[in-house]
């Protein structure tokens, strides 16, 4: 009965073994340890079947000039000004229509503080919205 840790060192080394990388003596003892094992004997398989799907898969050359163009088309629909979004106005209309329908009007003090904290919503937004975007 084959360990665990057999087991893992038999996949974490199996790289090495299909690449050639490995000794005599250590190729030896991973091939006796696949004879050994169904478990490591499907695992063997699977990775080999999609090592091979993954190697027909077409690779596309694209060109560098094509790459910048991209990066900077999404980095000026990034940088778009919040009035130009097109979330905003919207935004604004159904903003207004709940204050003018769900809000009570018994004062003035009322509305007018809610236009003062809508108008600092959308102040807050767009600044959000002009700040650049993190980069990982």
């Amino acid at each position: 009965m084959e360990s665990m840790e057999d087991c893992k060192n038999y996949k974490a080394k199996y790289d090495d073994l299909r690449g050639g990388a490995l000794g005599s003596g250590e190729e030896l003892q991973m091939n006796a340890h696949h004879e050994q094992c169904a478990s490591c004997q499907a695992w063997r398989a699977q990775t080999d079947k999609l090592i091979d799907m993954s190697a027909a898969i077409p690779q596309f050359d694209v060109s560098e000039a094509l790459t910048q163009r991209i990066l900077v088309s999404v980095d000026a629909e990034h940088r778009k000004p919040a009035l130009e979004s097109g979330y905003l106005i919207p935004l604004a209309v159904v903003a207004a229509a709940m204050s003018l329908t769900v809000l009570p009007l018994d004062s003035i003090d009322g509305l007018f503080s809610w236009a003062i904290g809508l108008a600092g919503l959308f102040v807050l937004k767009a600044i959000v919205s002009a700040s650049p975007a993190e980069t990982v």
